[in-house]
């Protein structure tokens, strides 16, 4: 598997990340330069991909 990098967040050191959240024995950060998501689990890191859905109005 390979990782791709997304546009623009290749030069972000992620210095100014916030906490997120956790689950179980994980715990996620929020960069709050570039928005990417990280998850922190048994010393290992994780970057979640954000996807975007469309948002549907019920009139």
């Amino acid at each position: 598997m390979t990782l791709e990098r997304q546009p623009g967040r290749e030069s972000c050191p992620h210095a100014d990340a916030e906490r997120f959240g956790s689950n179980v024995n994980a715990e996620f950060t929020r960069c709050k330069a570039c928005s990417q998501i990280s998850g922190l689990q048994a010393s290992r890191v994780w970057a979640i991909h954000i996807t975007r859905t469309p948002i549907y109005s019920i009139r």
